[in-house]
C-alpha cells in the first residue's frame, strides 16, 4: 500500500513550540522561594533528524529500483523545506541532521568538502534559511552515493544518541523531529546496536531521562506503513511522541510567556476582601495559528500555606488565562508570617483539547508560572513646606 504522506510537517513543527510534552511530570520547586526573579522563556532549537537512506528514493543499496511507489524522497524534502521557510522566529536555531547507518556529516565533509556547520542556522533569518535549503537541495544526489560507500542499514539509535551528545544543551528549549521511512534495520546495524529492541529500550530509558532533564521534546514521524509497523513501542510518559504522518490534525502552538512575576500585595487588605482583585491574569502568545477546538489548561498551585487557586481547569480567552484564587489564612496572620517578598508557583499539568492527536502535538511553556507575594509597606511620603 502507498506510504503515509508527510502532508504538512509544519503543523507538527509549529505545534511543538516548547520542549515540554503535554503530560510531562513537572519537577516542583519549594513551596515558597524568596527569589523574586521570574524564569526566562528560553529560545528554541528545531532539529530535524532526517532519514536519507536509499529506501527513501525507492532504491536498493546498489541504486537499482526496489519499488517506485516507495520513492518519497522529493515529497519529504519539499515538505521539510516548506516548514523551514515557515519558521518565522528569527531567534530560533534550526539543525538538519541527515542519517543512514548513522549520522553522515563525516562523509559529507570527506566526500563533498561539506562543513557540518552549514547544516545549521544559528538564527532563522531569511538569508540563513535560504542557505540551509540550498544545502538540502544540493545533496539529493549525494546521499545515495554515500550509502554505497558506507553500506546499507538504518541506524536510528546511534543517530539519536549522536544528536543528544552533540546538539542539545541547556541554552535552548529543544524540539526534535525524527523523520524515517524504516526502522532499526540492517544486519550490521542490529549487531552493533545490541539487538532489534535496542532502540525501544533506549527511548524508554536513557532518552526519557535525558529529555526530561534537558528541556527536550521529540516527535517520531513514521513516513510509511512499514515504518509504522516496525516502530518502537514508546511509553506514554516519554517525551517522544510516535506520529504516523498521514491526515494529521495539526494544532497551533501554545507558548505562555510572562514578562514578570504576577504580584500579590498582601499588605493591601482589599485583596482579601474583594474577589475581583483575586484573579491572576496570565498573558499568553499563540505561535503559528489557531488554538485547537476545546483548548484548556489543567493547572494547580504548588503546596503552600497561603494561597490556593479556585479552579483547576482554565480557558484561553482574550489572550489571557484568568485564574481566580483565595487566601488560606486571614490578612493579619498572612502579613505576620510571610517575608517581605517570596514566590509561589502555578503549575501547568496538562493541555486539554477535543482532539487526541492535537493534544499529543501541542506543548506549553513555561510549565511553572511564578507568582510574587509582596509583603512590604510602601514608604511614607514626607512633605516639607518652605516659608
Amino acid at each position: 500500500m502507498r506510504k503515509f504522506v508527510l502532508i504538512n510537517l509544519l503543523a507538527v513543527l509549529v505545534a511543538s513550540i516548547s520542549a515540554y510534552q503535554a503530560n510531562a511530570q513537572i519537577r516542583e520547586e519549594p513551596s515558597l522561594n524568596n527569589s523574586a526573579t521570574a524564569p526566562q522563556v528560553t529560545k528554541f532549537r528545531y532539529t530535524f533528524l532526517w532519514d536519507v537512506t536509499t529506501s527513501m528514493y525507492g532504491k536498493k543499496i546498489d541504486g537499482s529500483k526496489a519499488d517506485v511507489s516507495k520513492d518519497i524522497y522529493d515529497e519529504v524534502q519539499n515538505n521539510l523545506i516548506k516548514q523551514i521557510n515557515k519558521i518565522d522566529d528569527e531567534t530560533a536555531e534550526i539543525v538538519v541532521i541527515p542519517f543512514q547507518a548513522g549520522v553522515i556529516y563525516d562523509y559529507l565533509e570527506k566526500e563533498c568538502n561539506d562543513n557540518r556547520q552549514e547544516w545549521k542556522c544559528k538564527s532563522a533569518t531569511s538569508e540563513n534559511k535560504s542557505k540551509l535549503i540550498k544545502k538540502i537541495k544540493d545533496n539529493k544526489g549525494v546521499f545515495p552515493e554515500i550509502a554505497k560507500k558506507r553500506g546499507g542499514g538504518t541506524d536510528i539509535l546511534s543517530s539519536l544518541q549522536w544528536t543528544t551528545e552533540n546538539i542539545f544543551d541547556k541554552t535552548r528549549t529543544d524540539i526534535l523531529f525524527l523523520l524515517t521511512d524504516g526502522s532499526q534495520e540492517g544486519e550490521k546495524v542490529i549487531k552493533r546496536s545490541g539487538g532489534k529492541d535496542a532502540l525501544e529500550k533506549y527511548i524508554n530509558s536513557d532518552w526519557k531521562n535525558f529529555a526530561l532533564s534537558r528541556n527536550v521534546q521529540g516527535f517520531y514521524l513514521v513516513l510509511t506503513e512499514e515504518a509504522n509497523n516496525g516502530a518502537p513501542n514508546i511509553d506514554n510518559d516519554v517525551p517522544m511522541k510516535l506520529i504516523p504522518a498521514l491526515d494529521l490534525e495539526f494544532p497551533s502552538p501554545i507558548n505562555i510567556q510572562l514578562e514578570s512575576p504576577l504580584p500579590v500585595d498582601v499588605k493591601n487588605n482589599e485583596v482579601f476582601e474583594q474577589a475581583e482583585f483575586r484573579v491572576f491574569k496570565v498573558s499568553y502568545q499563540i505561535n503559528g495559528g489557531r488554538l485547537p477546538e476545546g483548548s484548556r489548561l489543567k493547572i494547580r498551585m504548588c503546596d503552600n500555606d497561603y494561597i490556593a487557586v479556585d479552579k483547576n481547569i482554565v480557558d484561553f480567552s482574550n489572550r489571557q488565562l484568568e485564574i481566580p484564587y483565595h487566601f488560606l489564612k486571614n490578612h493579619d496572620t498572612t502579613v505576620s508570617e510571610l517575608p517581605e517578598k517570596c514566590n509561589v508557583y502555578i503549575y501547568v499539568d496538562e493541555f486539554i483539547c477535543n482532539s487526541e492527536t492535537a493534544k499529543n502535538l501541542t506543548t506549553v511553556s513555561p510549565r511553572q508560572i511564578p507568582v510574587t507575594i509582596i509583603n512590604k509597606s510602601q514608604p511614607a511620603i514626607e512633605i516639607y513646606w518652605e516659608y
